[in-house]
């Protein structure tokens, strides 16, 4: 079984390098690169691919060693201990070669970081990444009802929990950890101006 987390980090940014290139996977996903991992939670090892459709580029890392329960268990000092070497596969058209079969079990990630509080009950729960948002409703409203509806919905909102899951995320040293809580979204409000 494995050692009770209270709280950890999906998505911690990883450090990727390349022919003097250097960078992490939460800040090519805010310069709208697309990210896909492929984690492999037996054999301790993982491999990202990534694209950007405005260059017309994609990339993928070769399969590294990753040891998901050390990096879940002190993120920190396991994370910043080393860097990631991108393959020498960049470019508009990258074609991989693989003897036998090809069995890839890539998945779309969020590489944003967010603050958990999920139990680690079973091996995928060791997951490094978060997966990606998932599409909500549109609620489409005038746009005079706005400022109605949010204030009723702000009177909803639960201050104590709030503030418990802000001081949740207070690092033992008083300094904010650069995340945000797990949430789940429910709808997009939207108006559509006069």
């Amino acid at each position: 079984m494995f050692k009770y987390v209270p709280h950890r980090i999906l998505s911690r940014p990883l450090r990727l390098h390349w022919a003097g290139w250097e960078t992490n996977t939460y800040a090519l996903q805010q310069a709208g690169w697309q990210l896909s991992v492929e984690q492999d939670f037996w054999q301790n090892r993982m491999r990202i691919a990534m694209k950007h459709q405005g260059m017309n580029l994609m990339a993928m890392t070769p399969s590294f060693d990753f040891e998901y329960e050390s990096a879940a268990l002190d993120q920190q000092r396991y994370i910043e201990s080393f860097p990631i070497q991108v393959a020498a596969a960049m470019g508009r058209d990258v074609v991989i070669h693989e003897a036998g079969r090809i069995d890839w079990m890539f998945k779309e990630i969020d590489a944003t970081p967010t603050f958990t509080t999920n139990r680690i009950s079973k091996l995928e729960d060791l997951a490094h990444f978060a997966v990606p948002l998932v599409r909500t409703n549109e609620i489409i409203i005038p746009d005079e009802s706005v400022p109605e509806l949010l204030e009723r919905i702000l009177k909803l909102q639960d201050p104590a929990k709030t503030d418990r899951i802000r001081e949740e995320m207070r690092h033992p040293e008083g300094l904010l950890i650069d995340a945000v809580p797990k949430q789940k979204f429910h709808a997009q409000i939207i108006s559509l101006a006069a």
